[in-house]
């Protein structure tokens, strides 16, 4: 069939509108992939997305390698992100931005004690100035340090901070409530408390350990506590009473306990201990009927404070029958005299006394403490030697106000 040159040109016109036409119309209107994935390589023809059916069997749009899913909102259903679909690092700053977390984002109880484990939060992770929570009860972290406080919003609190480069990092407790009762108030009114709760059935524990007890330590040990042979820390437990009839008390071990100022036991004061000594091993001169001092040492009474003062000595004389008579001096005032003791010539006695003395005033006082021999007739002797010292020794034994019967300075 022979076709003219013009019918050949206006099918190829023809051809070329209807190309045209195709090229401007809209393609692909309605389309679908029936249990299937449509696969998007990037410029080197590599796979980075999936769209459709993945190889779970879920269906999703998921980022191969070098792919990246955007989504402006995102709504996940409960149990869509777990622990094992965010790695560590999976996000950082840059991707996290402030405020992106906000109160109205995370509700309430959306953080407790089983979404939030050790090592979840640290240091490097939260940055800023504080984490609160509440006005009441509320936990508070900040540049001062740690702290929880009351949820009666009282101003109890407890606190962990640094307090200074002497004191270092301590616990801190705000200040307690009133209390009432047949205890007396004045000892921990507003005192503010560490408890040690009930922990288990202590009553089947023969060691007792699960009784209500505080264990103060330092250093750490291990043991609860095994009785030390060297005692190589300090520790403090207050222990509670058992069903066993046991009282509760608090037990000390350590090497030394020092205790500066007042010691008081039952509301009383029971004493500051050793304040003096002055021996001798080697015994006296004879000494006739003046008075001559045998022990002596410079002693400060303190203000508002009594004394024990224990003398011990023995008595030898030129004639059986000579009496002995001591006196107590602190500087000139004497503080007790007329002890009499009869000597029997050269057999040794007992010429050991006690005295009671006190500071009543409102100034220390400071002076010599000398303990003065004489002879009623002849000579005595105040014997001693290395193995039976003689002199005195002065303790202090509470307040001046409760020993009214003592010699006053």
């Amino acid at each position: 069939m022979t076709v003219s040159a013009d019918a050949l040109a206006t099918e190829l016109a023809d051809m070329r509108r209807r190309l045209e036409a195709l090229e401007r119309s809209a393609q692909m209107s309605r389309t679908s992939i029936e249990g299937g994935a449509l696969v998007v390589n990037d410029d080197a023809g590599s796979p980075v997305l999936t769209v459709g059916r993945q190889a779970s069997g879920t269906y999703a749009v998921a980022a191969l390698e070098g792919g990246q899913v955007i989504a402006n909102t995102l709504d996940l259903p409960e149990g869509s992100i777990t622990a094992t679909d965010i790695q560590d690092g999976s996000i950082s700053t840059p991707k996290l931005a402030a405020n992106a977390i906000t109160a109205d984002k995370i509700s309430a109880d959306a953080l407790d004690a089983r979404t939030i484990r050790g090592n979840t939060i640290i240091g490097a992770q939260i940055t800023g100035s504080t984490v609160t929570a509440g006005t009441g009860g509320e936990i508070v972290l900040d540049a001062d340090g740690l702290f929880i406080t009351n949820p009666d919003d009282n101003a109890q609190y407890i606190g962990l901070s640094y307090t200074d480069s002497e004191m270092g990092v301590g616990i801190n407790l705000g200040p307690g409530l009133e209390h009432s009762g047949e205890f007396p108030s004045p000892l921990y009114a507003q005192a503010a408390a560490i408890h040690a709760t009930v922990t288990g059935d202590y009553t089947d524990d023969p060691d007792g350990r699960y009784s209500p007890t505080l264990r103060i330590a330092a250093p750490y040990v291990w043991q609860y506590p095994k009785p030390p042979t060297g005692i190589a820390y300090s520790l403090m437990l207050l222990e509670s009473g058992d069903d066993e009839g046991g009282d509760p008390k608090i037990s000390l071990v350590t090497n030394i306990v020092d205790v500066y100022g007042r010691l008081v036991v039952s509301g009383r004061d029971v004493g500051k201990g050793l304040v003096a000594s002055a021996m001798a091993t080697s015994s006296s001169a004879a000494i006739g009927t003046t008075a001559t001092v045998v022990n002596s040492t410079s002693v400060t009474l303190k203000a508002g404070r009594a004394y024990r003062l224990d003398f011990v000595t023995g008595l030898s004389s030129s004639a059986a029958g000579n009496l002995a008579f001591f006196a107590v001096y602190h500087g000139s005032k004497i503080l007790g005299e007329g002890f009499r003791f009869r000597t029997e010539a050269s057999p040794v006695m007992d010429g050991s006394f006690t005295r009671y003395i006190r500071n009543n005033t409102a100034a220390d006082v400071t002076a010599a403490l000398e303990i003065r021999l004489q002879a009623s007739a002849g000579t005595v002797t105040a014997y001693a030697n290395t193995g039976q010292p003689r002199g005195f020794v002065l303790h202090d034994v509470g307040l001046a106000a409760d020993y009214s019967f003592a010699t006053s300075v």
